[in-house]
């Protein structure tokens, strides 16, 4: 019987590999291994799909500290050079609440476009 864990971080190797382009949150305490999780479900699942890196979005993974992010931050540019990866914004939880609902809204999709 697999633990918490386990089931956890194959339920998120089933949505990194979902096609389409669609916004997930990792939450949970500080330290319990986020980070880990998916770097580690992105390498099991590059592995089981070698040949189709490029199609699932799976070339590469970049992290970006939301501090980072702005409000006069535009989000369609760090999508479009993101595209064809993996972008995990870190911390989000850390941002005000103006830019967490900009952030949010430009995560949005409406026919598979962002920021709709």
């Amino acid at each position: 019987m697999k633990n918490k864990r386990e089931s956890a971080l194959e339920k998120l190797k089933v949505f990194l590999i979902n096609p389409g382009m669609f916004s997930l949150i990792v939450i949970g305490n500080r330290g319990v291994g986020k980070r880990f999780s998916i770097e580690k479900a992105f390498e099991s699942i590059q592995e089981e799909n070698k040949t189709q890196l490029e199609e699932k979005c799976l070339t590469e993974l970049n992290f970006v500290d939301a501090s980072n992010l702005s409000l006069k931050q535009d989000f369609d540019d760090l999508f479009k050079a993101n595209e064809y990866k993996t972008l995990v914004i870190d911390d989000i939880d850390e941002l005000d609440s103006e830019l967490q609902k900009s952030l949010f809204k430009a995560l949005s999709t409406t026919n598979g476009k962002f920021g709709k």
